[in-house]
């Protein structure tokens, strides 16, 4: 991806961070943590384009 959005930002055997390559969270927070088997859907302000980010599994 020419342009990226979001970015690794680390793993854990059962969990990701996840964060945006420029600005934050609506909630102040620098990243947001999803677990293995669970899908995170996030809106840009204020285009409300929606992103759904599922962290399938790690290995």
């Amino acid at each position: 991806m020419s342009d990226p959005i979001f970015r690794l930002v680390s793993l854990t055997s059962k969990t990701g961070k996840v964060g945006l390559v420029t600005g934050q969270y609506s909630t102040g927070s620098a990243t947001v943590t999803i677990k293995v088997g669970k899908s995170v859907t996030l809106v840009s302000q204020p285009d409300g384009l929606r992103y759904r980010i599922t962290l399938v599994r790690i290995s």
